[in-house]
């Protein structure tokens, strides 16, 4: 979805809902968007600043790193950001614009996938996969 963020007036908000299909990403087998991410969120224009704050919630389908199961999840998170048009560098709390267009597949997918913890765990308790474990004590 693409907004046109030049017909923002001064001291207005623009309110959407939008749906991103993240099924095609691959985490290397360990993560599986089943179902679009749904966006709603709004964009405002105050003092000449472009900002967009968005909930983004999704289902995704994860495996455990301790034991291997296969598990579902409940995903969210609050986007806020500065639409700026050209190069934003390395500023996390800006997004760019092209042309006055924000395209909120663009924006909003790094952020889904940079939420993402590095190692997913199905359980607090999870005591990984015992076909592992050495049995130690003396035969």
């Amino acid at each position: 979805m693409k907004i046109d963020v030049r017909t923002v007036s001064e001291g207005q908000s623009y309110s959407f809902s939008h749906k991103i299909d993240l099924s095609s990403l691959d985490f290397a087998g360990r993560i599986l968007f089943s179902s679009p991410v749904s966006i709603d969120g709004t964009i405002q224009k105050r003092n000449g600043v472009v900002t967009l704050t968005a909930d983004w919630t999704a289902e995704a389908e994860f495996r455990c790193d301790r034991c291997d199961t296969g598990y579902t999840r409940a995903l969210s998170r609050t986007v806020e950001c500065v639409l700026r048009e050209g190069d934003t560098g390395d500023r996390e709390d800006m997004a760019p614009l092209t042309g006055g267009v924000c395209d909120l597949g663009e924006i909003m997918t790094p952020y889904v996938i940079l939420s993402l913890e590095s190692k997913n765990i199905c359980a607090d308790d999870c005591g990984g996969d015992t076909r592992w474990i050495i049995d130690d004590t003396e035969v």
